[in-house]
């Protein structure tokens, strides 16, 4: 929660920024992250987490793991949201088997970890090219380190919007009902994914 000077003072790591407990599996609070409330100085991290220990290392933990695992064990899948708020929004809603890295791009560790939590994955992302270029790089890392231990589909929000827009848009029920049917399996999308701006119809 703090930094130290070098005169030994302490100041507060998290000042101007929206707090989000980071929890274990087991629902232990292990460390803290910080969403800065003015961003309007672009040289300020958007996101601070807890620096690494023994307790926290962001690359094995995932924020609401703890309460999503729980809930995969009724619906039998796992959503993979991009951020945190994306996390809650969606939580909102009444999707709590939702899950989200810590601030950075998924990892191998993370994969692993929800291979042993649930039997399949859905990569919810933004439907844009940012979107777009961060699902194709899941699916690889997933297929990578969890092999067919889970089947793995893809859930692409409607480009420029994320879950919070799309509730507050279209209400709880057609978020639900939007993302139980827009699965895609992950071959449908790297064949759109491979196609996109490609001329399939020049053979040269």
């Amino acid at each position: 929660l703090f930094t130290e000077d070098s005169k030994g003072e302490l100041h507060d790591r998290f000042r101007g920024r929206v707090m989000f407990p980071l929890l274990d599996a087991n629902g232990h609070v292990v460390g803290f992250s910080g969403r800065v409330l003015d961003t309007t100085d672009k040289s300020i991290p958007k996101y601070l987490n807890s620096p690494e220990t023994e307790l926290f290392n962001k690359r094995r933990n995932l924020f609401n793991f703890n309460v999503a695992r729980k809930s995969a064990r009724k619906d039998g899948k796992i959503y993979l949201f991009e951020g945190f708020m994306d996390v809650i929004s969606a939580f909102s809603a009444g999707v709590t088997n939702g899950v989200a890295s810590m601030g950075t791009s998924l990892t191998s560790e993370q994969v692993r970890i929800l291979s042993r939590a649930t039997n399949q994955l859905d990569v919810c992302y933004d439907g844009d090219e940012p979107g777009q270029n961060a699902i194709n790089r899941a699916l690889d890392l997933i297929k990578e380190n969890a092999g067919s231990k889970l089947t793995i589909r893809v859930v692409q929000l409607p480009a420029g919007i994320d879950p919070d827009e799309f509730v507050q848009q279209r209400g709880e029920e057609k978020f639900r009902q939007y993302l139980s049917d827009s699965e895609e399996t992950s071959v449908d999308f790297k064949l759109r994914f491979l196609r996109h701006d490609v001329n399939l119809s020049n053979q040269a």
